[in-house]
């Protein structure tokens, strides 16, 4: 993040809040009951064909209606002798902050000698999919995000996937934190809780804060969201136009035992045949002749790799007949790419040391060796061509995104996180751009594109008839775009970036089609788009 003093840090957060306060997110009952009409009557006049794809479910759109309550005190933690008892005027949540920090003008903001305290909601980020979600926006498009670091999971959070953190770095020490705590029993004004603690100076004593929770919390929302359109989302949707002619959408209504969702059953099993992707349906065929194998690869180009880590040996390699690298532990693919100025082939070669304690990684681009980056973090991606030179997405020790050019200049910095796994980290090269999907967010060309469109969350863009295509959240619904046209499909929840097993359930993008799970009114559908 910017380094910013203490005075200053909270305004964002305070704009925030008091836009929040100005009316868009409280229409009147009137126009509140006009938005959701409208919206219903957008669902009703979609060109799109359902069928049920098994018997129809028979749960209701709030078959989660007694979720499991989070254990907790849901009382105020005790505050010791140098604390004071900070209430949330909405009565969700209370923190015991330092007795000695006193109130400001601005709302929810302690200040001390060396520190401050700021808390509250983010009502305009309350429809995202993930408190990682508001995370990753606060440290790439609130601030700066070669300062910062993400952590998958708040101190402050009742489980591990309900929160998480933001903290900038200076030197050695965290001079700000960003805590978001999600509450998804709350409506989306209340779902995610900010609590920004920082110090002034280095040698400052971090500020010790105590999280209660005030009422119970739930791991599941209790039911479809029925929450209003804001005046702004509303306009927008109303503004969708019909489904073009050579477009077709049919939806599958899922049987009960699916309801329960993408991340508890493997959905794919429930799904007609006919229906399935090409890639489901047809008989996995052995690839291993169609593809030159890694030294196929590099004999072409006059190298040779010895050795046969399978039997003990160490890899070494040559080059016309001269050794070249010793202890090598991986050569990746070697990617080539024709341009004006004639052609580009490179690959990377990891080695090791003898005593198996250094870690090495060069490049060699047309036979030219420079030493390259080397993390474990790094999921080795293959390169990109754009305007005539490779572009590299890297990941470094610190979960962050860096769009290399082959000298190691850094052209674009996106700050991520390491959970479990990474999130979904795409790069491609379209119509002269390079465009790089993390996660729920889409870059081209160095500009983060949820900003830029308006969109909280935008994921699985790919190529239909050579055209862009993506999912995207614009307040409570998700919809699809085709070639810059907001096509009329709407859903509440689509699955995506699941892990492992689960995986299968993600969308399935081809070049004349797209297969996905959608959530509408508390039911999950098979969907299938096709593009004539």
């Amino acid at each position: 993040m910017k380094t910013i003093n203490k005075v200053t840090i909270p305004l964002f957060l305070a704009v925030m809040l008091l836009a929040s306060c100005s009316g868009s997110w409280s229409a009147p009952t009137t126009i509140q009951t006009e938005v959701a009409e409208t919206a219903l009557s957008i669902l009703g006049t979609m060109a799109v064909e359902t069928r049920a794809a098994q018997s129809a479910p028979t749960a209701s759109p709030t078959y989660n209606l007694t979720p499991t309550a989070i254990p907790g005190p849901y009382t105020v933690f005790p505050p010791n002798p140098d604390q004071q008892v900070y209430i949330d005027p909405d009565g969700w949540y209370a923190v015991n902050i330092p007795a000695d920090m006193q109130p400001t003008d601005t709302p929810n903001y302690f200040l001390r000698e060396g520190g401050f305290f700021e808390t509250g909601y983010l009502p305009e980020m309350g429809y995202m999919s993930s408190a990682l979600n508001v995370c990753t926006w606060l440290a790439n498009i609130e601030s700066e995000p070669e300062e910062n670091s993400i952590s998958w999971y708040s101190y402050y959070s009742p489980q591990p996937n309900l929160g998480c953190s933001v903290s900038t770095k200076e030197g050695d020490w965290d001079s700000i934190v960003y805590e978001i705590i999600e509450n998804p029993a709350a409506d989306p004004e209340h779902r995610f809780i900010y609590i920004i603690t920082g110090r002034g100076y280095p040698w400052a004593e971090p500020i010790g804060i105590t999280f209660s929770w005030l009422k119970p919390v739930y791991d599941l929302k209790p039911g479809p969201d029925l929450t209003p359109l804001s005046t702004e989302e509303a306009a927008f949707w109303e503004n969708v136009s019909s489904m073009p002619s050579d477009i077709s959408v049919t939806e599958y209504s899922l049987p009960p035992e699916a309801q329960a969702g993408p991340t508890e059953e493997i959905l794919l099993g429930l799904v007609p045949e006919e229906a399935l992707p090409d890639w489901a349906t047809e008989q996995n065929t052995s690839i291993s002749n169609k593809k030159p194998t890694v030294e196929e690869q590099l004999k072409s180009l006059g190298y040779e790799l010895r050795g046969d880590i399978t039997k003990g040996e160490g890899l070494q390699l040559f080059r016309n007949g001269r050794i070249l690298f010793d202890h090598v532990t991986r050569v990746s693919n070697v990617y080539t790419f024709s341009t004006d100025s004639g052609l580009i082939t490179a690959f990377i070669v990891n080695t090791i040391g003898t005593g198996g304690e250094f870690q090495h990684s060069f490049l060699i681009q047309n036979d030219v060796i420079s030493v390259w980056d080397n993390s474990s973090m790094d999921p080795g991606f293959a390169p990109i061509l754009y305007q005539g030179e490779l572009l590299w997405a890297k990941v470094n020790q610190d979960s962050r995104v860096e769009i290399k050019k082959s000298n190691r200049g850094v052209i674009f910095t996106f700050e991520t996180y390491f959970a479990a796994s990474l999130p979904p980290i795409h790069l491609r090269a379209w119509n002269g751009h390079w465009i790089l999907e993390v996660g729920d967010f889409l870059i081209q060309d160095g500009k983060i594109l949820n900003t830029e469109l308006g969109f909280q969350e935008i994921f699985g863009w790919s190529l239909v008839k050579d055209k862009p295509t993506y999912f995207f959240r614009k307040g409570p619904w998700i919809g699809l775009s085709y070639d810059g046209q907001i096509l009329p499909v709407q859903y509440q929840d689509v699955a995506h970036g699941l892990c492992c097993g689960f995986a299968v359930n993600n969308p399935s993008i081809g070049s004349d089609a797209a297969y996905f799970f959608g959530k509408r009114d508390g039911i999950w559908y098979y969907v299938v788009v096709e593009f004539k």
